[in-house]
């Protein structure tokens, strides 16, 4: 049953609830809270870094809005456990593949299920070459339709576009050209024209650059504000000025994560190392990180990045340099994630990559803990200049140089600091959470 009133009311309690998706908001005295629908790659179980960064703004001001979230999953439903407000997009193909990653982490029906893969990925290398602007164009329907059904169930004041990947902001745009009177947003942290992903397997990149140009720019034209990394706002003022006065410069921001600290009473002799996230072999690639960790050989180092993750590009890297000391994991929930940086390692680890677009939302979270951080870096981007700040970090350059014995002096001498969130906040006040939360109220205001 939906009951569906789109005005505010008197002094009464209203619950609206839908039979499928069990959608449940609240009015109270005369009081609507304007419905934000969030519309991102990864939201949950699988966060990524512009969701979690999204997320703690959710947080933040959950009193004051019902947020609601698009988004999709590589894991089947019986993985993970229901949100009411959280909806997911689908279609056969990712369906099959959803149904095939599971096996393989079951290590079930292993070789049909690779196979099945196998000739997905053939056909989306095919399909590129004709779908704009790749294979997974199907998401940008995907993710208009479920606007389109969850917009006659709530009165949608605001859509935030979070672009980990460019297809929310199509389906947004479709949208919002229909539906004047609803705010887009747009929460900016990755490169769309200039990213490789979109090029790499099609013919005539030149062409197609072109094309995502174009479509880049009428985002910002039709779209009511953006909140953009610094490093995609000076690359956006300059590309397209004539919008510069919708953009908005956003920091990533510090979490405090000191409810969750417990006193460290780990007796190992090893000092235990983790790295958390994806790896690429083209822009982040952990060889030389891996190598180093290898060569010493009181150290222990937990990677927690799938095998498979990121198309398989690192698998041969990842199997390499695995052992007893160095271990390769699948991703956990956020939460778990949380717990092992802030209680569970001695020293935490960041992989920079090679593109100056891109924005440091994980190295936020290591900076959070107060927790020892070790940064390999290819260039000296922002990532490289927050530890350089940070009186707990090493930076070490992602060449043949480095020093070994440097790395496991800092490693042994660092093992158990901690440094406290207040300290944290005052060496980056412009990554403080308030700040953060007032740019995106301003633009939700005007």
């Amino acid at each position: 049953m939906l009951l569906h009133i789109k005005k505010p009311l008197g002094s009464i309690i209203l619950f609206f609830q839908h039979s499928d998706n069990k959608i449940i908001s609240l009015l109270s005295f005369g009081q609507m809270k304007k419905n934000i629908v969030i519309i991102c790659t990864m939201y949950y179980p699988e966060m990524d870094a512009p969701s979690s960064v999204i997320n703690k703004i959710i947080r933040e001001i959950s009193h004051e809005y019902n947020f609601y979230v698009i988004t999709k999953t590589n894991k089947l439903p019986s993985e993970y456990k229901r949100k009411n407000n959280i909806f997911y997009i689908e279609s056969i193909r990712h369906k099959i593949q959803r149904r095939c990653y599971s096996n393989l982490r079951q290590k079930r029906n292993v070789f049909l299920s690779q196979g099945i893969i196998t000739i997905i990925g053939l056909y989306k290398l095919f399909l590129t070459q004709f779908r704009h602007p790749n294979a997974n164009a199907w998401e940008s329907k995907a993710y208009y339709r479920q606007l389109t059904v969850l917009s006659k169930q709530i009165q949608i004041y605001a859509i935030i576009g979070v672009s980990s990947e460019v297809f929310c902001q199509y389906g947004i745009k479709k949208f919002k050209e229909r539906e004047k009177n609803i705010k887009w947003i747009q929460f900016i942290t990755d490169p769309f024209t200039e990213n490789y992903i979109y090029y790499r397997y099609k013919l005539f990149p030149q062409k197609w650059e072109k094309w995502n140009l174009r479509d880049e720019k009428s985002f910002y034209e039709l779209c009511d504000g953006a909140m953009l990394t610094p490093e995609m706002y000076t690359r956006t003022i300059v590309k397209f000025p004539e919008y510069a006065s919708k953009c908005k410069k956003m920091h990533f921001a510090l979490q405090d994560f000191s409810a969750l600290w417990k006193p460290n009473k780990s007796n190992s002799r090893q000092v235990r190392l983790i790295y958390a996230g994806a790896v690429y072999k083209d822009i982040r690639n952990p060889e030389v990180m891996m190598k180093t960790c290898s060569s010493i050989p009181d150290i222990h180092l937990d990677m927690y990045t799938n095998l498979g993750d990121s198309r398989g590009e690192c698998d041969a890297i990842l199997n390499q340099y695995k052992s007893d000391n160095i271990r390769v994991l699948p991703y956990v929930p956020k939460d778990q994630y949380l717990d092992m940086i802030c209680n569970e390692y001695d020293v935490l680890v960041n992989i920079g990559n090679i593109s100056d677009l891109q924005a440091p939302s994980k190295m936020l979270d290591l900076l959070s803990t107060g927790r020892p951080i070790l940064n390999f870096y290819f260039i000296k981007d922002a990532q490289y200049h927050m530890i350089e700040r940070y009186p707990l970090g090493m930076n070490v350059h992602c060449d043949d140089c480095y020093d070994v014995k440097l790395i496991r002096r800092f490693c042994y001498d660092m093992r158990g600091k901690r440094l406290p969130f207040e300290e944290v906040k005052k060496l980056y006040p412009e990554h403080c959470i308030e700040q953060q939360v007032r740019i995106f109220i301003d633009l939700l205001s005007n």
